[in-house]
C-alpha cells in the first residue's frame, strides 16, 4: 500500500464583514514548518518539513532556497526533497534556525519577500522508532463539527463519536515535533494530522474544519439532521475497523495499529469499558510525500473559513 501526502495546507483565515453571511476566502495561507518554534528534534532526524504558503492575489515573487544554520550562523547542509529538508549528516546539538522567504505577504512586495525564522533545538541522536504504540477508544453522544457552505463556515451535527486514544511507544517521543498521523476507516482515508501538530491544520482550527478535514483521533457517525449546506455525515452508524499509522518526516510509515469500534445512535457502550486495538502485522509498505502534508489523500479545498 502506498500512502501519498496531499493534506491541504491550512492557515489562519481573515473573515471580512459579509452581508450575504457566506464564508470568505483567506487572503493567503502562511507557510509552516516542522519542527515549530520552541520545539526540539533529534540530531539524526531524517528530515525537517517546510510547506511554503500561498501568495496573495498579485503576488508573483517566488521564495528562494531555505537556510538552515546553527545559532552562530554556521550552515547545516541539507538537500531539498519536495517539502522535506534532509540533513546530509547529523545536525549539531544545540540551538538551530530555519529561515525561509514568506510568500503570504499582503500587499505583495514589489521586490523580495520577508524572511521568517523558526528557532528550535537539536537534541542528542535517538533511535528511530519501529512501532507506534497502542490504541483504544471511548464513546460519546455529542456534537461533531462539520463544514457548511453557508452561515458561519462550520456547524455541529448530533453524532455518535469514537474518541481515539493513542499511547505512543517511548521511542516516538523525541520525534513528536516531526511526527504525523493518518487514520483510515474500513480501508478508506478518514483524516490525518500535519507534521508536528496533533490536528489536520497548521494554523487555524476554522481553516481546517471549514476545509472539511477530519481529525485523526475522532471518528463520528451523524445521528441528527444535517445543518444547511453541510453534507458531511461521517461514517454510517454501525461497526467499523479503524487503522492508525504514523510517520516521522522523511522516514517510512510505522506499522498500523487497528481497532474495531461500533457507533450507535441510540446508545453508547457502557462507560468505563473502552475498546482496545491491536498492531496490524501487515504494516505499511512505503510512503510518498508531495506538497502539503503527511500520509493522506485529503480534500484539497481549504479556501474558505472564518476566525
Amino acid at each position: 500500500m502506498r500512502f501519498a501526502v496531499s493534506l491541504a495546507v491550512v492557515a489562519s483565515l481573515i473573515c471580512a464583514e459579509r452581508a450575504a453571511h457566506a464564508c470568505s476566502a483567506p487572503i493567503c495561507q502562511p507557510s509552516w514548518a516542522a519542527p515549530d518554534t520552541g520545539s526540539s528534534v533529534p540530531a539524526n532526524a531524517p528530515a525537517l518539513y517546510l510547506q511554503y504558503g500561498s501568495a496573495p492575489l498579485g503576488g508573483m515573487t517566488k521564495p528562494g532556497t531555505p537556510r538552515l544554520t546553527t545559532k552562530d550562523g554556521t550552515a547545516i547542509p541539507f538537500t531539498v526533497d519536495g517539502s522535506l529538508l534532509r540533513p546530509t549528516a547529523p545536525m549539531p546539538v544545540g540551538d538551530a534556525i530555519l529561515r525561509f522567504d514568506e510568500p503570504c505577504t499582503s500587499p505583495p512586495p514589489e521586490a523580495g519577500l520577508p524572511e521568517r525564522a523558526i528557532n528550535f533545538k537539536v537534541t542528542a541522536s535517538a533511535p528511530l522508532p519501529t512501532k507506534l504504540g497502542t490504541i483504544a477508544a471511548t464513546h460519546e453522544q455529542g456534537r461533531a463539527t462539520v463544514t457548511t457552505s453557508s452561515g458561519s463556515c462550520t456547524d455541529g451535527v448530533d453524532a455518535a463519536i469514537a474518541n481515539l486514544k493513542l499511547t505512543l511507544d517511548p521511542a516516538l517521543e523525541p520525534y513528536r515535533s516531526v511526527l504525523a498521523f493518518r487514520t483510515d476507516v474500513d480501508g478508506a482515508y478518514w483524516g490525518a494530522s500535519v507534521f508536528g501538530r496533533d490536528r489536520p491544520y497548521a494554523h487555524s482550527e476554522f481553516a481546517g474544519m471549514a476545509g472539511g478535514l477530519h481529525r485523526h483521533d475522532r471518528v463520528f457517525a451523524a445521528c441528527g439532521p444535517s445543518p444547511m449546506g453541510a453534507p458531511d455525515r461521517g461514517v454510517a452508524p454501525g461497526k467499523h475497523k479503524v487503522s492508525v499509522t504514523a510517520i516521522v518526516a522523511g522516514a517510512e510509515p510505522l506499522p498500523a495499529v487497528t481497532l474495531d469500534i461500533e457507533l450507535t445512535c441510540s446508545a453508547t457502550p457502557e462507560p468505563g469499558l473502552p475498546e482496545t486495538g491491536t498492531v496490524d502485522d501487515a504494516g505499511v509498505d512505503d510512503a510518498g510525500v508531495t506538497d502539503s502534508g503527511p500520509l493522506a489523500a485529503a480534500p484539497d479545498d481549504t479556501s474558505s473559513g472564518c476566525g
